[in-house]
């Protein structure tokens, strides 16, 4: 099982449009891409962004006309003001430009994002508390909490974002006034919101606990992602770790996958979660310089870029914005994405959310069941996961999707939930596989192609 972690550094929300048309769904001839592949791929979002235009509920203290001014991103400078001195209600401390609230909830439901991605959209924090415009706050930890019960979402799996202020864990750099690094988890400092991060219904974090070689891995694959940790408050939290090819970027795909790491996985029969970024483009990508990337923006001749002013650039782009393709996902990027797909097509490789293997992971290392014989038939009671970190809960079929056991006959075997029998429609039964065994399973989840972006 593989899922690509993809944290929304420097995306902006149309290229975040763009580039999950062609993983999630199967539109035949996007532009640049080709047919779309239909994977299960999600993103992340940030809650505030204050330091740069980007993915946000909350965005740099821009105030935009409305949300179409904020989605694409050509139009800001017209459509926006920015004013930081108020960005915070004077009595309640709170956030009070929001941006993206409403792209952000629709690609939530839609399956399209199911990380937050912590801190500011800065790679590194670089203001003290006294900027109370960039900074993040201990009431932003509770506005996110409640922002997400107001509008009954629901978000388990948490990155962190270089340490910055509000990560969690010890950063790999000492914490100083002038650059406050991972206070998200100590109950002293004004960033702390550990507590309203266990509340809101965090789970799974990446991040630098227990150490950064635990998050990072240059190793393809793991038995098993989920490491129980303790934060600084006494909090607990399942830690997962990253596979990170040294080549994070929206170019280089094809260093994460390729044939070979795909064929250990499924040799193996491994987990991975593999860390990239659909908004970055690599040092050599980004080499290439505008003129290249507008020919394939905006299918002119190449000629014509050689004589096309910076001025006549911005206007091109902006009104090609919302109907030409970009270029974050590369050729060879493309091709990998491809492959991937042929694995998963030949049922070899199961491509998953992030927050989707977490449960699954949590649900094989943690179930509670019995097993009995009642008129011939095998029958499997699920009653508890057994979580040591968050503690004993009843699942439900979602905390369940995937979930298999080796039966005598399939064909004569049933799953209940706390004696309540599952329904066919949600049970899979399994011919002998190579152990010479069949199974029973609950169905993982129905694959969805649906196009969001004009839905």
């Amino acid at each position: 099982m593989l899922a690509i972690c993809s944290d929304i550094d420097s995306a902006y929300p149309w290229q975040f449009k763009r580039v999950h048309r062609f993983l999630n769904t199967l539109t035949p001839a996007v532009p640049h891409y080709g047919d779309g592949v239909g994977l299960d791929i999600g993103d992340s979002f940030f809650f505030k962004n204050m330091s740069n235009k980007g993915i946000s509920v909350y965005d740099a203290c821009y105030r935009y006309q409305n949300e179409n001014a904020w989605e694409y991103e050509f139009n800001n400078e017209a459509a926006s003001v920015m004013d930081p001195s108020n960005a915070r209600d004077p009595i309640t401390g709170r956030l009070r430009f929001e941006a993206g609230p409403k792209f952000i909830e629709k690609y939530i439901r839609a399956g399209w994002i199911d990380v937050l991605h912590g801190g500011d959209g800065k790679s590194g924090q670089q203001h003290a508390f006294i900027r109370d415009a960039t900074d993040w706050r201990r009431v932003d930890g509770q506005h996110y909490m409640e922002w997400l019960a107001e509008r009954g979402l629901k978000i388990d799996t948490f990155t962190n974002h270089s340490a910055v202020t509000s990560d969690f864990g010890v950063p790999t750099q000492a914490s100083t006034v002038e650059r406050p690094r991972s206070m998200g988890d100590l109950p002293s400092s004004p960033a702390y919101w550990a507590d309203y991060a266990r509340h809101s219904g965090i789970k799974f974090c990446w991040s630098y606990i227990p150490t950064e070689s635990a998050a990072w891995r240059r190793t393809f694959g793991q038995d098993n992602m989920l490491v129980p940790v303790s934060f600084r408050d006494g909090g607990k939290f399942w830690h997962f770790s990253r596979y990170n090819s040294k080549k994070p970027y929206a170019d280089t795909v094809n260093s994460i996958l390729n044939r070979r790491n795909l064929d250990f996985l499924l040799n193996g029969h491994k987990f991975e979660v593999a860390y990239t970024h659909f908004g970055y483009l690599s040092p050599r990508g980004k080499r290439g310089g505008w003129r290249a990337n507008l020919s394939r923006m905006i299918d002119l001749p190449g000629r014509i870029h050689r004589r096309i002013s910076p001025a006549a650039k911005k206007r091109w782009l902006s009104c090609a914005n919302s109907t030409k393709p970009h270029t974050m996902l590369s050729a060879s990027s493309i091709r990998s994405f491809r492959l991937l797909k042929t694995y998963q097509d030949q049922g070899s490789i199961l491509v998953a959310k992030t927050s989707r293997l977490m449960r699954y992971n949590l649900a094989l290392d943690h179930l509670v069941f019995t097993e009995g014989q009642a008129d011939g038939r095998t029958i499997i009671d699920i009653t508890a996961i057994k979580d040591p970190q968050f503690g004993d809960f009843t699942p439900t079929l979602n905390d369940l999707k995937g979930v298999t056991f080796y039966v005598s006959d399939s064909s004569k075997a049933e799953i209940r939930i706390h004696d309540t029998l599952v329904h066919e429609n949600e049970i899979q039964r399994n011919p002998a596989d190579e152990t010479g065994q069949q199974s029973i399973g609950i169905k993982w989840f129905q694959p969805d192609f649906t196009d969001y972006t004009i839905s």
